[in-house]
C-alpha cells in the first residue's frame, strides 16, 4: 500500500467516525467489564462477571456483567444496561456528559460531535479547567509574589516541583481582573464565570471581579479528573486576618464538597490495590502523604465525612482507616465517620498519631513509620475502649457513668453475639464489677426497617420472577419456541412488556428456523427486535439465563417449564378473580344501571370467575 493510499484510507475511516452515532463507536472500542470494574469489584462467573450491586446493599453478588453481549444487570434491585446506563447511575450524569467522560477512554474526539452538545454543564468545566492551566503557568511568572507563593511550596511546605505539577498546584494573582480578562477572550461570558464560582459580582450589580486573588490554588477534581473547583489558601504575607486562610469555590451546578474527596482521583487505583483507604482531614495532608510515596490517601478537607462520600468510597474499597488529628474537633469528626460508615457496612479503623502531630508533619519526620501505624491501627470498638479507658477508670463517678454508658451504646449496635460478650467481659474487667450487671444495663436498639413502601415501583426481575424464568428457559433452550403454544398463551404472562418479549421471541425463532441444539444469536436478534421499549428486559432475560441456567440440560427444562406454567397460570388467575371482585363490587354500587342490566353483567362476571375458580382447582390437583 503506497504512503498516499495509506492517508487516504485513514482520511475516510476518520471521516467515517464523525458520521457513525459516537456512542456507538464508544461502544465498539470499550468493554463493559473493563468500564464496571473501574468502579467495582468484578468477580469471574463462567465467561461472564458478577459483583456485590453498588445501587443497593447487599451481601451477595448479583450484579452480572456480560462481556460478549455488552450489557450488566442486577438481580436485585432490577438496574441494567450498557456502560453508558452504568456510568450515568453512578457519577449522576446526563448522556451528554456519560458520552464526554467515556470517549477519551475509547480514544475518541468529540470535536464535530460536541457541537451539536451546549450543555451549561460542559461550558462551566471547560471553563474551570482554562482557569485551571492560567493558575500553574501563574505560579512560575516572573514576579514577586508568584516567586513567594513557589518558596512557600517549596520550603516551608516541603513540596518538590514533581507534586506541584501532579496535583496542578496554581497562583491566583493579586489582580481583580486578570482571570475574567483571560477567560473572555477565550470565549467565555461573566454569568459563565459566575455560575462557575470564578468571579464574584459587586454588591450594586454593575461590576465582575475575580473571587481568587492573592492566593494559591489547590485544585478539586472528581474521580474522572474532571476540575470542578478550587480552594485557595492566602499567601501569608498578603494575610490581613480580614478574610479566612483558605476559601472554596462555592458549591454550584458543578462543585458540592460534600460529594467529592480530595485526591481520590489521583488514589483510586492505589485503593484498589490497597484494599483499603485512608482517610485525612486537609489536602495538605494527601498531598505529603503521596510525595512520600503512600498513594491510598484522600482527603475532606475542611468538610464533614458525609454518605456520598462513603458511597464513592465503597466503589474501591470497603476498609476505611481514618487518620484524622486527635483533638477534640477531630475525635468528633471520627465519632461521625464512625457512625456513618457503620451504617454501610464499611470495616474501619482508627490511626492515632502521636499527640499534637498532624499527618503532614509526621509523615515528613517519621515517614518509615507510618505503614507501622497504618497497620497497628485498632478497629473502631477497640479504638473506643482506649479512648474512653481514662475515664472508665477516674476517680470521679460521674465520669466512669458517662463513659460506661457511651461505651455500652456501642456495645449495643454489634451484630455479633461472641464480639458483643468478648467486650462486655472487658468492660466488666476494667470496672472490676460483675458482667452480668453489665448485660442487665445493656440498651435496646429498636430495629429499623427500610423496607420499601407498598407504592414503590417493584423492577421487573423482582416482581415477576416465575414469567423472567419461564423466557429464559425459551432463550436458552430457542428450539422448544417451536411449540410455544403448548406452554403459555401470551396474555397469561400478566405483564405487557413480558408479553411482547414472548411474542417477538416466537416470531424471531419461526422467521430463522432454528433448529434443535442451535443457540440465539444475541447480536443477531438484537439487529431485529423492534425499536420497542422491551430491550432492557431482554437484556436481563438473556443474563439471566446465563447466570442461571448455563449448565442446565434441556431435559431438566422440559421438568421445569411445566412447574413455572402452573405458577403463572395460578398467579394470573388469582389476579383475575381479584379484578372480578371489583367490578362486582363497581356493578352493585353503579346507579345509573337498571337492576336487569346490573343483574345480567354480575351474572357474567359470576360465571367467569367460577370457571377460574374450577382451573383453579384443577391446576391445584
Amino acid at each position: 500500500m503506497t504512503v498516499r493510499s495509506s492517508r487516504l484510507k485513514r482520511r475516510v475511516y476518520n471521516n467515517y467516525l464523525t458520521m457513525v452515532n459516537p456512542s456507538d463507536e464508544i461502544k465498539a472500542r470499550l468493554n463493559v467489564a473493563d468500564v464496571l470494574g473501574e468502579y467495582i469489584k468484578l468477580q469471574p462467573a463462567g465467561g461472564n462477571f458478577k459483583a456485590k450491586c453498588p445501587f443497593h446493599q447487599e451481601k451477595t453478588a448479583s450484579l452480572m456483567v456480560s462481556p460478549d453481549k455488552q450489557i450488566w444487570h442486577c438481580f436485585g434491585c432490577g438496574k441494567g444496561g450498557d456502560i453508558f446506563s452504568f456510568v450515568m447511575e453512578m457519577e449522576g450524569l446526563t448522556f451528554p456528559e456519560a458520552l464526554r467522560l467515556l470517549a477519551p477512554k475509547a480514544g475518541i474526539q468529540l470535536t464535530d460531535y460536541r457541537g451539536q452538545d451546549n450543555s451549561r454543564r460542559n461550558r462551566l468545566l471547560d471553563a474551570l479547567a482554562e482557569a485551571g492551566v492560567f493558575y500553574q503557568k501563574q505560579l512560575t511568572a516572573n514576579n514577586k509574589l508568584a516567586e513567594a507563593a513557589l518558596h512557600y511550596l517549596r520550603i516551608e511546605r516541603h513540596l518538590t516541583d514533581d507534586m506541584l505539577n501532579y496535583w496542578q498546584i496554581g497562583w491566583a494573582p493579586n489582580d481583580w481582573q486578570m482571570l475574567s480578562d483571560y477567560l473572555r477572550r477565550k470565549g467565555y461570558t461573566e454569568n459563565e464565570l459566575l455560575l462557575a464560582g470564578l468571579n464574584s459580582q459587586a454588591a450594586t450589580g454593575q461590576r465582575f471581579y475575580d473571587r481568587f486573588r492573592g492566593r494559591i490554588m489547590f485544585p478539586w477534581h472528581d474521580v474522572n479528573g474532571n476540575l470542578l473547583g478550587f480552594s485557595a489558601r492566602v499567601l501569608p504575607q498578603l494575610d490581613d486576618g480580614k478574610t479566612g486562610k483558605y476559601i472554596n469555590s462555592p458549591q454550584n451546578l458543578i462543585y458540592d464538597k460534600s460529594k467529592q474527596l480530595f485526591g481520590l482521583w489521583r488514589a483510586k487505583a492505589a485503593i484498589k490495590e490497597a484494599g483499603r483507604v485512608i482517610i485525612v482531614e486537609g489536602q495538605m495532608d494527601c498531598i505529603m502523604a503521596h510525595q512520600q510515596g503512600f498513594k491510598n490517601v484522600v482527603a475532606t478537607s475542611g468538610t464533614a465525612l458525609t454518605e456520598d462520600h462513603l458511597k464513592l468510597i465503597k466503589r474501591y474499597t470497603e476498609n476505611l482507616v481514618l487518620a484524622f488529628d486527635m483533638d477534640q474537633a477531630g475525635i468528633l469528626a471520627a465519632d461521625r465517620a464512625i457512625a456513618l460508615a457503620s451504617q454501610v457496612n464499611m470495616n474501619i479503623r482508627v490511626l492515632r498519631l502521636p499527640a499534637g502531630k498532624d499527618p503532614d508533619e509526621f509523615l515528613r519526620q517519621h515517614n518509615q513509620d507510618w505503614p507501622v501505624l497504618v497497620e497497628a491501627a485498632p478497629p473502631i470498638m477497640e479504638y473506643y475502649f482506649q479512648l474512653l479507658r481514662p475515664q472508665l477508670v477516674a476517680d470521679k463517678v460521674e465520669s466512669r457513668k458517662a463513659a460506661t454508658k457511651r461505651f455500652l451504646t456501642l456495645i449495643s449496635k454489634l451484630s455479633d453475639v461472641v464480639e458483643r460478650d468478648y467486650w462486655l467481659k472487658k468492660l466488666a474487667q476494667v470496672l472490676r464489677i460483675e458482667v452480668q450487671l453489665l448485660y442487665d444495663s445493656l440498651p435496646t436498639n429498636q430495629p429499623t426497617t427500610n423496607q420499601p413502601t407498598t407504592n414503590q415501583p417493584i423492577k421487573q426481575l423482582v416482581k415477576n420472577r416465575p414469567v423472567d424464568l419461564f423466557l429464559a428457559w425459551l432463550i436458552r433452550f430457542p428450539s422448544l419456541l417451536d411449540n410455544a403454544s403448548q406452554w403459555l398463551e401470551p396474555e397469561l404472562l400478566n405483564s405487557p412488556t413480558a408479553v411482547q418479549i414472548y411474542k417477538n421471541l416466537i416470531v424471531y425463532y419461526n422467521k430463522k428456523r432454528l433448529t434443535a441444539g442451535d443457540n440465539l444469536d444475541y447480536n443477531d436478534l438484537l439487529a431485529w427486535w423492534p425499536a420497542d421499549q422491551s430491550g432492557d428486559y431482554l437484556n436481563s432475560l438473556f443474563l439471566l439465563a446465563d447466570k442461571d441456567l448455563a449448565e442446565t440440560t434441556i431435559e431438566q427444562a422440559l421438568i421445569e417449564l411445566p412447574k413455572l406454567t402452573r405458577l403463572i397460570q395460578r398467579a394470573y388467575w388469582h389476579q383475575r378473580l381479584s379484578v372480578i371482585s371489583q367490578q362486582i363490587a363497581g356493578l352493585e354500587k353503579d346507579k345509573s344501571l337498571s337492576d336487569d342490566k346490573r343483574e345480567l353483567e354480575i351474572n357474567i362476571l359470576m360465571g367467569e370467575a367460577e370457571e377460574l375458580s374450577q382451573a383453579l382447582r384443577t391446576l391445584d390437583n
